[in-house]
């Protein structure tokens, strides 16, 4: 009885494959490096937008932090994800795969606005297409390796 109850709160390790780690962490990087590349960015935004433009203050300067805050979350949630798909959850590849949608449609969104306003004239949006498109492959990717995971 009492053996029972303790072999139901232990948990079995589970196999995950190889291809499902070495996608896992590496998506966990590139996360990892976003939201330090988001945070710089919000930092160099409250300090050059500090007092310099009395018009940005209102209510554009508080959409632009929300939008950093958003991706900022986008990024937690994918990490979030991808490391409970390494822990073999199958579950979890839904949780991956929107949050890593949004991701896709932010980052291909920004790119088609800087080059239809002209703005890739000043800033070049590849970064931003590398980084949708290689979005893609790692949920394509994920998805290809979900008929390998474990049946919990």
């Amino acid at each position: 009885m009492i053996e029972d109850i303790i072999d139901e709160g232990s948990k079995q390790k589970i196999h995950v494959p190889g291809a499902v780690m070495t996608i896992g962490t590496l998506s966990i990087i590139g996360s990892s490096l976003w939201i330090v590349v988001l945070l710089l960015s919000v930092y160099f935004l409250m300090n050059e937008l500090n007092g310099q433009y009395y018009y940005a203050q209102g209510a554009l300067l508080n959409l632009i932090y929300f939008i950093f805050a958003l991706l900022i979350v986008l990024n937690v949630l994918a990490i979030i994800g991808a490391a409970k798909i390494m822990s073999g959850s199958k579950g979890a590849f839904l949780l991956y795969a929107i949050t890593t949608g949004i991701w896709i449609f932010f980052m291909l969104y920004i790119s088609y606005s800087m080059v239809s306003e002209g703005i890739s004239k000043s800033i070049d949006p590849t970064l931003f297409v590398v980084s949708g498109i290689s979005s893609i492959l790692f949920v394509a990717l994920f998805g290809a390796q979900m008929k390998n995971m474990p049946i919990r």
